[in-house]
C-alpha cells in the first residue's frame, strides 16, 4: 500500500490519525468514531523519502494541515529515513 486515506482526530486526550484503504470513504470511516472531533482529513502517501499527507476530504469537509504528517510519523513512530 502506498497510498491510503486518513483522518485525524481529537479525542479529548490528543490528536489521532486513523489511516485506511482509499477504497472506504473518509465519512463511511468518521461514522465508527462518533465522539471524536474531527480535526483534519486527506490522503497519506508513502515514498522512499517518508510518509506525506495532503489534500482533503469532499465528504467531511475539511483540509489535511501541515503538521499532519508530523502527527503521523511520531504516532507511527517513524522517522523520515525508515523508508529507504
Amino acid at each position: 500500500m502506498d497510498r491510503a486515506k486518513y483522518i485525524m482526530f481529537d479525542n479529548g486526550l490528543m490528536q489521532v490519525p486513523i489511516i485506511f484503504p482509499i477504497v472506504i470513504g473518509h465519512s463511511e470511516m468518521g461514522r465508527n468514531f462518533p465522539n471524536w472531533n474531527v480535526v483534519s482529513a486527506g490522503f497519506v502517501q508513502w515514498t522512499k523519502d517518508g510518509i506525506f499527507a495532503f489534500g482533503d476530504s469532499i465528504t467531511l469537509k475539511v483540509k489535511s494541515r501541515p503538521e499532519d504528517t508530523t502527527y503521523m510519523r511520531k504516532y507511527l513512530n517513524l522517522a523520515p529515513n525508515d523508508f529507504s
